[in-house]
């Protein structure tokens, strides 16, 4: 008669015991890390504010204008650092003319969970196992480029984002949004203004306009024509903040599929665009 090995029983259930233990901390892991609160949205008024020191007058990013001109003053915005010469400029038609206003990065240092700074991203909603519904938030702080104020009409915008440095707030969605984008082939994002748009007037130093910009938005390759309502107002007589969100952006319009993962039951077909700009003269 054999007796029953009670402890390789006791040493099974003792390793079962643990396993579980492990993974439902695993679970729990998981569902903590992703549903921690998203990263904050893009707001003119915060943007305004400024929660980070102004720069010194050597640390204010590349200038292609004359920034001793007071924007604040339409006759000024239409005339300081504009090109006698269109041809000049390399402009036949004078479309240039104005003051020339260019992307920094050095304004305000990048903050991704706090929104500052300079950068171009988007958010989207998805449905993870075990976990639930996410809003991911994908953003990139590499973004140059200017915009062309011509008393208070804006005339001319180029905006490019190497979306190659987009990031996620969850590191484990970078590499499924760089194949979504397919940076590999793509490596930038475009935005230019195709019609002019009146601004109306230039508000004082810590206000804001909103208006909206009809261009091209080239994303993955692909080019659609576009309408985004854009936030503009002076943090500093030198310092001009853009930013905008554009809602219900079709993934199918670019081409894109959806960012997979062995964790995403499913990810909405529609995300919002959004971005911050920090410009000098």
């Amino acid at each position: 008669m054999s007796i029953p090995d009670s402890t390789g029983t006791s040493s099974r259930r003792t390793t079962l015991i643990v396993v579980g233990v492990v993974a439902v901390a695993a679970v729990a892991a998981a569902i903590w890390y992703f549903t921690q609160p998203e990263a904050a949205t893009v707001d003119i008024g915060n943007a305004l504010a400024g929660t980070s020191e102004a720069p010194d007058a050597d640390n204010t990013g590349d200038n292609t204008g004359d920034p001793t001109g007071d924007p604040t003053d339409a006759s000024s915005t239409s005339t300081e650092g504009a090109t006698a010469d269109p041809a000049a400029s390399g402009s036949e038609d004078g479309a240039a003319q104005g003051q020339v206003w260019t992307v920094s990065t050095d304004v305000v240092p990048y903050d991704f969970e706090a929104a500052e700074g300079t950068f171009v991203g988007f958010r989207i909603d998805e449905e993870l196992s075990r976990i639930g519904s996410t809003t991911a938030v994908a953003r990139t702080p590499a973004v140059n480029g200017e915009l062309t104020l011509d008393g208070t009409m804006l005339t001319a915008t180029t905006f490019t984002a190497d979306v190659t440095e987009m990031t996620s707030d969850r590191a484990q969605r970078n590499g499924a949004i760089q194949r979504a984008l397919d940076t590999s082939s793509n490596p930038e994002a475009t935005f230019e203004l195709t019609e002019p748009v009146d601004i109306g007037e230039v508000p004082p130093v810590g206000e804001s306009v909103e208006v909206d910009a009809t261009g091209d938005l080239t994303v993955a390759g692909t080019t659609v024509s576009t309408t985004i309502p854009i936030q503009a107002g002076l943090r500093a007589e030198d310092e001009l903040v853009v930013t905008g969100s554009l809602a219900d952006v079709a993934l199918a319009d670019f081409g894109i599929d959806g960012p997979s993962a062995p964790i995403v039951v499913s990810v909405s077909d529609a995300a919002t665009v959004e971005f911050q700009l920090y410009l000098t003269p």
